[in-house]
């Protein structure tokens, strides 16, 4: 408790308001998680006998600030983002496709990177992700918006290869 106090000091600056108390303490928590995690791995191998962290009190924070967009935010991103590419690879635009791939799947971003359009059964209304972050194979359901926004941009272009068909930093620098 005494180094918790002793972190949460050190990095509280001077006439700090009430979010800035917050904030660090959160991260002083994160910190003194990772050591506890560290500390619990090294009990469990046999390095140490003594649990460090039997009597540490995390600091009691607010609740943090929500990790989801309402609906009104969800518009708001989805319509900054441009309508069409730059023909140089269809109509449409990746930075929208992409989105609305993200909002029904859940999917990380190299895995929407990979998708090409004969991954999509439109019959079954089913993903295949064949390489996925554990290398596991993966048939996902569609979402019935998903199925019904790809299904008209695959009949509308007669679409084959990738279906958001740029680098890896498309994504990322975009967003």
């Amino acid at each position: 408790n005494e180094f918790r106090n002793w972190l949460f000091e050190k990095r509280l600056p001077q006439n700090a308001d009430y979010q800035t108390e917050q904030r660090i303490k959160r991260g002083v928590n994160k910190e003194l998680q990772n050591l506890r995690t560290i500390l619990r791995w090294a009990k469990r191998k046999g390095y140490t006998r003594i649990d460090s962290f039997d009597n540490v009190d995390f600091f009691e924070t607010a609740k943090p600030l929500p990790r989801v967009l309402n609906e009104d935010q969800e518009r708001l991103f989805y319509n900054n983002l441009p309508k069409f590419s730059d023909k140089r690879n269809g109509h449409y635009s990746g930075y929208r496709l992409a989105w609305q791939i993200i909002k029904y799947t859940g999917f990380r971003r190299s895995e929407i990177m990979r998708l090409t359009w004969e991954d999509l059964d439109f019959k079954n209304r089913v993903i295949h992700l064949y390489k996925t972050k554990n290398r596991d194979e993966v048939k996902f359901p569609m979402h019935p918006h998903l199925w019904r926004i790809l299904y008209f941009l695959y009949r509308k272009g007669k679409f084959s290869g990738k279906i958001i068909p740029y680098n890896k930093y498309y994504l990322s620098t975009g967003f």
